[in-house]
C-alpha cells in the first residue's frame, strides 16, 4: 500500500486495461511498458480522523497500521506536518 498525495491510500490494483509493447533500451536490456491500470483507492473525507498505530519511526518516515485494511502504510518525512496545528 502507498499514499499518493492528492489521490488517496492506493489499496490494490484492481486491473491493466492497456499495455504498450515493450521497447528495450539500448546497451542495457531493460524493458519499458507503458500501462494504463485502475487502483482501489481509499481517500477520506477532509477532517475524516483514522484510528491507527504507529509500527515504526525513522528519519525517513512514520510506518504505521489503520485498523480499516491490512499492512502497513509508510508516510515519508517530507509529508509530516512538524508545526502545531488544530482540527477545524
Amino acid at each position: 500500500m502507498k499514499v499518493i498525495q492528492k489521490i488517496g491510500l492506493c489499496i490494490c490494483l484492481w486491473d491493466i486495461t492497456w499495455a504498450s509493447e515493450g521497447l528495450i533500451g539500448h546497451g542495457t536490456g531493460l524493458v519499458n511498458v507503458n500501462v494504463e491500470f485502475r487502483l482501489v483507492v481509499f481517500r477520506p473525507f477532509k477532517n475524516e480522523v483514522l484510528q491507527g498505530r504507529i509500527t515504526s519511526c525513522t528519519q525517513d518516515g512514520i510506518n504505521s497500521m489503520y485498523y480499516l485494511v491490512s499492512g502497513s502504510v509508510t508516510s515519508p518525512a517530507n509529508n509530516i506536518i512538524t508545526s502545531p496545528h488544530r482540527l477545524l
